[in-house]
């Protein structure tokens, strides 16, 4: 159905016949007559409930604010869409929050106050709520900040949508027994009848709709639900007024329910202080609203399977309420199921919800007359029915598919609502959800990876002798890799990890802690990173924090911990330059061996071991002399000799884009360029002398010509790079394996 609309509407009227007009059109008029029906059933429920129990002598005036807004939302949401079919209409989760906070105001005015000054104190709240819901509604889509909002905790949305199932349970009551609730009520014999049959009809409704899965099943049962009441009604032989005193219909109605409901001269009596009192409710239920409104829009995503502009819809939804609720209207957003039967049903047309918004506002100007006639146990059990919906989803199936400390903070939430308020189940479910965060966050462990010299080591290639002693410190070096957020929880878990290391394993003489992969940390966490600090020069460590983020740097920096400073906390760029500092430092103060100047031929027996061979090969390369800073090897060189540094040093650096980055640091004794000489593709990689260096250089041509004269030569040569290239290997084997642990 979905591609042939696409292809109705994307054609023009130029290309369609008159055959495929007209039933378009007469579909979407009956598609928007249907959809208009449920929003207005649904529409005189909400406003029922919001002006129910001690506001029930204002249910006209309640009726008519939720139609207009019904009716002014839903066209500004209709025009701006970016999905055309989007039907907007009051909701029932911000209409069962602002149930109660209508009758916290009547209650803290009291029944001696004027009518006038209920009413008017009850409509501005409304409307100052709606207000700034569209002011933060269009805010976020302005600023394109629609998605942000799914950060909210999952187990706090499940707890607000089962308390607020509940309040519409007990909403939907109250519209049948006339705001009467108490359990004491309930049992009075004249009362139980009507909400008892109310109940049994919103489970009826439960059990059709899950049953039989089609857009029109509900407003089918509500119209026989309807007309049941009017065959029981006939059959009495009873007249209506009877039925009607009985409390079985909304009417009667006092008359001049007012559009919009307050004049300007009636601001004049609204209590502004108990307005304040109760503005935390009602930025509240702003906040779930929002978060209601965008998890309603990706459904339809999900149900139409078409993209939608999450920012245009919040500000559609933004403009729609700040007219709405400059007319004294509730707040609006876009529908899930009624724009799910609109799509189904029409042809995705804006002329479905613009004849849904016209049926709004015929019974708007039908009046109470009309509305006196809607039996009381149909919209009480709409109310019910769309209570036992959240309960069932959130309640029941939530059960199945959420952890089970996730569901306990769902019905704490929801039990707290219904004892004890929306605000305060909130507050609640916020608290215990930062308290399950926090323990469940704390044991994950902040490290990554746990590393000794062994299996990290600096990208400087040290000569073999230098290598030979630092296999002896391999253990004495600990670096660890951290990742995530860290926070007190985590902080803390890191010392108590790092005392028991010093407390039970090797000697060490260096710890590092790598911060590449760290995503923030909290203010906390520098008192711990100082405690480390503290710890380690009591146990005669050095202390090394890597790539730390700049703010966190100059924090450490600001506690004065750093070495030269009265503490022994050092920074270094990357895990790499710890790593160098560290192997340097084992050079300098081991006192076992003396650093020896190895000849020329020394090194190269090392280098060669067995492979006598080489000492032939020595003659046919060339003997370079550079300075510092002198560039031996560049892109354009591409892996064409094989270099012998016999003393000094060179960096090899890859180029890109971001600048340069150390592949490795040579001393004499170490190969450059065998990749080139293996016949691997070489990347855009240059290399230059630290030092004053001393090199023997082979080229590809020296080396194809001794291939012809001197094959053993070259074959000794192919030796000595798969030495080399296995030892790598060999080593980044080990380093895997390290990171896999």
């Amino acid at each position: 159905m979905a591609h042939r609309v696409h292809d109705v509407r994307g054609h023009g009227t130029g290309g369609r016949s008159r055959s495929a007009t007209v039933p378009n059109t007469f579909r979407d008029l009956a598609a928007g007559v249907v959809v208009g029906v449920i929003t207005v059933v649904v529409s005189i429920s909400l406003g029922s409930l919001i002006f129910g129990g001690e506001l029930a002598a204002f249910r006209a005036q309640g009726i008519t604010v939720a139609l207009l807004s019904t009716l002014v939302g839903g066209v500004v949401i209709a025009l701006l869409s970016s999905l055309p079919s989007t039907i907007g209409h009051i909701q029932d989760t911000p209409a069962a929050v602002l149930a109660a906070v209508g009758a916290g105001i009547a209650l803290a005015l009291g029944p001696d106050v004027e009518r006038i000054e209920v009413l008017a104190t009850v409509v501005v709240a409304i409307a100052l709520t709606t207000l700034l819901a569209g002011a933060v509604f269009l805010a976020v889509g302005l600023l394109r900040l629609g998605r942000l909002v799914r950060y909210l905790p999952y187990p706090v949305v499940g707890g607000f949508m089962a308390g607020t199932g509940w309040l519409l349970l007990v909403g939907g009551i109250g519209v049948m027994t006339g705001g009467r609730t108490a359990l004491a009520d309930l049992a009075v014999p004249e009362l139980a009848p009507r909400w008892v049959v109310g109940v049994a009809l919103a489970l009826a409704f439960v059990v059709l709709t899950r049953i039989i899965r089609h857009p029109l099943t509900f407003p089918a049962a509500v119209a026989l639900a309807t007309g049941g009441f009017y065959a029981v009604v006939a059959a009495s032989g009873d007249g209506l007024s009877t039925w009607r005193d009985a409390g079985y219909l909304l009417g009667p109605f006092e008359a001049g329910a007012r559009v919009p409901p307050l004049a300007v001269t009636d601001l004049e009596h609204v209590r502004w202080p108990v307005v304040v009192a109760h503005a935390g409710s009602g930025a509240t239920v702003v906040l779930i609203a929002l978060m209601a409104g965008l998890l309603n829009t990706t459904g339809l995503e999900l149900g139409i399977g078409r993209k939608v502009d999450l920012n245009r819809e919040l500000r559609a939804a933004g403009l729609g309420n700040l007219l709405a609720g400059s007319l004294g209207g509730s707040i609006v957003y876009q529908g899930l199921s009624v724009t799910m039967l609109a799509h189904h049903v029409g042809t995705g047309s804006r002329l479905v919800p613009m004849v849904a918004v016209g049926v709004a506002a015929l019974t708007l100007l039908l009046g109470p007359g009309f509305l006196a006639l809607v039996p009381t146990i149909v919209v009480g059990g709409v109310l019910a029915f769309l209570g036992m919906l959240f309960l069932v989803e959130w309640v029941v199936e939530a059960a199945r598919r959420l952890p089970w400390l996730e569901y306990a903070i769902v019905l704490t939430i929801a039990i707290t609502i219904a004892a004890a308020g929306i605000l305060t189940g909130v507050a609640v479910g916020l608290g215990l959800t930062v308290l399950l965060f926090v323990l469940t966050y704390a044991s994950i462990d902040a490290v990554k990876h746990d590393l000794t010299g062994a299996t990290a080591r600096s990208r400087v290639r040290w000569e073999a002798h230098d290598r030979a002693r630092l296999d002896q410190h391999a253990a004495s070096i600990l670096a660890l890799q951290l990742h995530g957020f860290l926070f007190f929880g985590t902080a803390n878990g890191l010392v108590e990890r790092i005392e028991r290391r010093l407390a039970d394993g090797p000697p060490l003489r260096f710890l590092i802690l790598d911060f590449r992969q760290v995503s923030g940390t909290d203010a906390t966490s520098v008192a711990s990173f100082i405690a480390l600090g503290r710890l380690a020069e009591a146990n005669g460590v050095a202390f090394v924090l890597a790539d730390m983020q700049p703010t966190l740097a100059a924090a450490v920096r600001r506690t004065g911990a750093l070495a030269g400073g009265r503490g022994r906390v050092r920074l270094e760029p990357t895990l790499d330059a710890a790593l160098e500092w560290c192997e340097r430092e084992i050079l300098r103060t081991d006192t076992t061996a003396v650093d020896p100047l190895l000849t020329l031929s020394e090194r190269v027996d090392t280098l060669a071991g067995d492979d006598l061979e080489l000492y032939d090969l020595m003659p046919h390369m060339e003997r370079l002399e550079v300075p510092a800073d002198h560039r031996v090897v560049g892109p354009e060189d591409d892996g064409n000799a094989l270099y012998l540094v016999a003393s000094g040093q060179v960096t090899a650096r890859l180029l890109g884009v971001d600048g340069a980055v150390r592949l490795e640091t040579l001393r004499g004794g170490n190969l450059v360029g065998e990749l080139g000489v293996a016949g691997a593709p070489s990347p855009a990689t240059e290399v230059t002398a630290d030092e004053p260096t001393t090199l023997y250089r082979l080229d590809r041509t020296a080396l194809e010509r001794l291939s012809e004269q001197e094959p053993r030569l070259v074959a000794a040569v192919h030796r000595l790079v798969a030495r080399r290239l296995a030892a790598r290997v060999r080593h980044l084997e080990d380093l895997v394996a390290a990171l896999q642990r």
